[in-house]
């Protein structure tokens, strides 16, 4: 019994799923008829001429009919056109575009055409090289010293030409003087205060003479030079080298050997007193009973013998480091500036 139940609700559910297709089938069908009906007239109207569509059949109004058969007449626009007859009607009015009074940024400018201006011919003069003067770089340094110091001797009218660019040139000027240097410790024949006694005034300092333990450590000092043609120049010396630049390198003309080669740290060339000694004239200030220290007996140096016991030599040892100096500064090419006459100093 219950198999004959199970066929029985299978054919049930299998006629009504039947059924189900058989209807949607139907229904597409009819859609795809439907479709086909649409597309068929779409397709008779563009076959159509455009004149046939646009045509509209006349609306008859209610009391317009005429005599005639068939004869409609269609509304008037308004009451006073109906009483005119056609021909005097007014036509339709047409719509302008008012014109704007605004500038397009984008419209070309028009400018006025200008004037061209005439052009006058010059005649070009050659110079004259014969009469031109010859260029030099210490003329003009000369030139731009300040009256004080270029009126040496000489009576000026007291007129600064320079104006408030004075102190920018004096320090521009002092650039140019030969540097000479000496070393810091104490133990030293000569520093920075002692120099300028020995140097400028030929007067040996002995170094437990030369002041007060506390005195303030001067960065460096200025000595002046006379020369027999009635010149003078200037000096700076120093005893510390690392404020020095490119340029001042180039006028360091000589140096006091202490000894030890620790004394060359932070020069240029890497410290080597090898190839310092080359580039620099380098001298070697001691007592003659003392002698030459032994890490300069091989090397490039000019010793200087001071005697203890005797004062009335000491100016002329003196003067023969300015003669070693100024033969040395006569055979190198880079000094040759201090060679030349009238570079920074009166005349």
């Amino acid at each position: 019994m219950a198999e004959k139940a199970e066929k029985k609700t299978l054919k049930q559910a299998i006629s009504v799923s039947v059924d189900a297709i058989v209807k949607i089938e139907a229904k597409k069908r009819s859609a795809k008829e439907e479709a086909e009906k649409v597309a068929g007239e779409v397709g008779e109207a563009r076959k159509r001429p455009l004149s046939q569509m646009r045509e509209k059949p006349a609306v008859p109004l209610a009391g317009s009919c005429s005599s005639g058969e068939g004869s409609v007449r269609l509304a008037p626009h308004s009451a006073k056109d109906e009483k005119k007859p056609a021909e005097q009607q007014a036509p339709p009015k047409k719509h302008r575009k008012r014109e704007s009074s605004k500038v397009n940024p984008r419209a070309p400018c028009r400018q006025a055409p200008k004037k061209q201006s005439q052009l006058v011919e010059v005649p070009i003069v050659p110079p004259n090289l014969e009469t031109l003067p010859k260029y030099s770089r210490y003329a003009q340094e000369k030139f731009l010293l300040p009256v004080a110091i270029r009126g040496r001797g000489k009576k000026d009218l007291g007129i600064n030409t320079l104006g408030s660019n004075l102190a920018k040139l004096r320090v521009w000027v002092s650039t140019r003087r030969p540097i000479i240097v000496v070393p810091q410790a104490g133990t030293s024949l000569i520093t920075l205060h002692n120099a300028k006694e020995m140097l400028q005034h030929m007067h040996f300092v002995q170094p437990d003479m030369q002041g007060p333990l506390d005195a303030p450590h001067p960065e460096e000092v200025v000595i002046e030079r006379d020369f027999p043609n009635g010149k003078t120049r200037e000096y700076r010396i120093i005893d510390n080298v690392s404020r020095l630049c490119t340029d001042e390198w180039q006028r360091v003309i000589a140096v006091f050997a202490l000894g030890p080669h620790r004394q060359f740290r932070g020069w240029p060339w890497k410290g080597d007193p090898a190839v310092i000694f080359r580039k620099v004239c380098v001298f070697h200030l001691h007592y003659q009973d003392v002698g030459v220290h032994k890490d300069l007996l091989e090397m490039a140096v000019h010793p200087l013998g001071i005697p203890k016991n005797e004062p009335h030599t000491h100016g002329g040892i003196l003067k023969e480091f300015w003669g070693t100096l100024d033969e040395y500064v006569r055979t190198q090419s880079q000094f040759s500036f201090l060679l030349e006459e009238g570079a920074y100093f009166a005349e």
